[in-house]
């Protein structure tokens, strides 16, 4: 849990100067860790949700976007969206022993327009000294965030 928490830190206070809060949600798929932190204002609504993978559903997931997609919409009602008023960008973290292998295809899974509803925006995996990201096209609001994300990581790595 320490190298979690560090992680959690790492990207949290790299956020700091955008407002990201850390968030209390219930943790729907008994994950073994989850953070959330959560930016909103009057027309933005973004979170990002930290994730480290128990062992048992590391061995049951067999691609890391097929699996963001299939937790983005419960994980958007518990932070919190209102469909097609308050949509959610979701940028959604992943850290684990042996998880890169399960990054096949992920580019493919990150959502290509906005439904309304939870936006995947970006998909990072990390273990150990390797890490992989995808992002969305588009991102001239939140790629400024995912590009922080992915500094977070490289400075967690090192």
């Amino acid at each position: 849990m320490q190298d979690f928490n560090k992680l959690c830190q790492c990207i949290k206070n790299s956020l700091f100067e955008y407002s990201f809060d850390q968030y209390e949600v219930k943790n729907l798929f008994d994950f073994k860790h989850m953070a959330v932190l959560r930016r909103r204002t009057w027309n933005t609504n973004r979170a990002i949700v930290i994730i480290e993978l128990s062992d048992a559903q590391q061995k049951n997931i067999k691609n890391i976007g097929k699996f963001s997609q299939s937790i983005k919409r419960q994980l958007g009602k518990e932070i919190g969206y209102y469909f097609w008023i308050y949509p959610l960008g979701l940028q959604l973290v992943f850290y684990g022993e042996s998880i890169i292998d399960l990054c096949t295809d992920v580019q493919s899974y990150v959502d290509k327009w906005n439904n309304q509803q939870v936006v995947l925006q970006s998909i990072h995996v990390l273990e150990n000294n390797e890490s992989q990201s995808v992002r969305t096209w588009g991102q001239f609001a939140t790629g400024k965030y995912q590009d922080i994300i992915e500094k977070s990581i490289k400075e967690f790595q090192t």
